[in-house]
C-alpha cells in the first residue's frame, strides 16, 4: 500500500467518523426536543440521521467481515476448508499382496 493509499484511507475513515460522531451527537441532544406535531422538521431529521447510523454500522460490519475473511484467506487459515488428502492404502498404492 503506497503512502497515497494510507492518506486516502485515513481521510475516507476519518470522514464516516465525523459522520457517524455528528449524526449521533445531533440525535443526543435533540431527543427531548419540543416536537410541534407531525410535520416537525427536527423529528425528520433525528429520523435521517438514525437512519445513516444504522447504514454506517452496517457498512462497518460488513468491512469487518470482509477483512476478517481476507485475513483468514490470507493465512493459512483455509487449510481447514479443503478436503484432506486421502490416506494411503495398499489399493491406492498398487501393492499386489498375494504370493
Amino acid at each position: 500500500m503506497t503512502k497515497k493509499d494510507r492518506i486516502v484511507a485515513f481521510l475516507a475513515a476519518a470522514a464516516l467518523l465525523l459522520v457517524l460522531l455528528a449524526s449521533s451527537a445531533f440525535i443526543i441532544v435533540h431527543a427531548h426536543h419540543d416536537c410541534t406535531g407531525e410535520d416537525c422538521p427536527v423529528c425528520t431529521r433525528i429520523e435521517a440521521c438514525t437512519e445513516r447510523v444504522r447504514q454506517l454500522a452496517a457498512a462497518v460490519v460488513t468491512a469487518a467481515a470482509a477483512a476478517a475473511a481476507a485475513a483468514f484467506l490470507r493465512t493459512d487459515g483455509a487449510a481447514c476448508l479443503r478436503p484432506a488428502r486421502p490416506s494411503r492404502t495398499p489399493v491406492s498404492l498398487k501393492v499386489k499382496l498375494s504370493h
